[in-house]
């Protein structure tokens, strides 16, 4: 399902003339995919696997814009080096209050916009190796709220709120919401 997902929103992205298209890595092979796990130390969801599958995140620069959110998508490499900042920059062992910032072993960045790390807790995986979508910005306000409940689930969104033309690139490759105001405000409070 989810492979079907990421082939709709590239229809979208080619649309619509994003950049993305043309910074589109090639996808991981299942060797590669294990060695990215191995070195997390982590078993990747079902959905992460397949994302990086189909397109390994992008080349670097603002190009890799997937458009709902200003969203930066990650390559493999880039992920492992998110986590590795972020673990060596908030630990893992929260301060005092649970709301103080600190890394869980588990998360995996996947996408970042500057601050805000849309993240998966490979933890937190269903039956069927799912997780939930989880967002840190640099404020941590709201950090423990699932975003979406699936990577499935989120692509769903960003094609939804493409297809409904909520999103343009200029011709500099900027991405903006045509009309945040008209952005139905369910989707402005998860992933847009």
């Amino acid at each position: 399902m989810l492979r079907t997902l990421l082939e709709d929103l590239l229809v979208q992205w080619v649309r619509l003339g994003a950049p993305v298209v043309g910074a589109l890595r090639p996808g991981l092979t299942e060797a590669e995919l294990d060695a990215v796990s191995s070195e997390l130390g982590l078993e990747l969801p079902n959905e992460l696997r397949e994302l990086w599958s189909w397109h390994d995140g992008c080349d670097g620069g603002r190009n890799g814009n997937i458009g709902p959110g200003g969203y930066q998508f990650l390559s493999s490499s880039d992920a492992i080096a998110a986590y590795r900042l972020n673990m060596r920059i908030h630990g893992e062992e929260p301060g005092d209050l649970p709301s103080e910032p600190s890394w869980r072993r588990s998360w995996v960045p996947f996408m970042t916009q500057d601050a805000q790390r849309l993240y998966i807790d490979c933890e937190r995986t269903t039956t069927t190796r799912t997780s939930p979508i989880r967002l840190v910005s640099w404020e941590w306000e709201n950090f423990d709220v699932d975003r979406a409940p699936s990577l499935a689930s989120a692509v769903s969104m960003w094609i939804w709120l493409l297809e409904s033309d909520y999103y343009a690139w200029d011709a500099a490759g900027f991405v903006t919401p045509v009309a945040w105001g008209q952005i139905p405000m369910f989707a402005r409070w998860t992933l847009a």
